[in-house]
């Protein structure tokens, strides 16, 4: 049940019915997710702490278990730098704060906090 990247697919990403979990024996973390994201449109995830907007984010980049349902990316249709921009970024906002200084101070980055 993986993510498929068919450049044939019109859209950067569609997905349709899918549900997503961290792990395959836990419950899903996410349900019955339908998005077709069009190309070269602004998209906003907002939501409460805790309602899904990482994982969401995390199901995208394929960071997540894909239970059911289809999921496509047409990476043509992105900038693949930008893709790995993006799943770098999330991992590190995922971090805590030490983390974070951690990870940026290793890698050269400035960081002001």
């Amino acid at each position: 049940n993986a993510i498929s990247y068919d450049p044939n697919i019109d859209k950067p990403i569609v997905i349709e019915d899918a549900t997503f979990s961290w792990n395959r024996d836990e419950s899903p973390t996410l349900k019955n997710i339908s998005v077709e994201i069009k190309h070269k449109k602004l998209v906003a995830i907002v939501g409460q702490i805790g309602s899904g907007k990482s994982s969401f984010l995390s199901a995208i980049l394929g960071d997540m278990q894909k239970i059911n349902g289809f999921v496509n990316i047409n990476v043509s249709c992105l900038n693949y730098h930008l893709f790995e921009y993006i799943k770098l970024l999330i991992k590190i906002v995922e971090m805590n704060r030490e983390q974070q200084l951690m990870y940026h101070n290793k890698h050269g980055f400035k960081m002001q906090l």
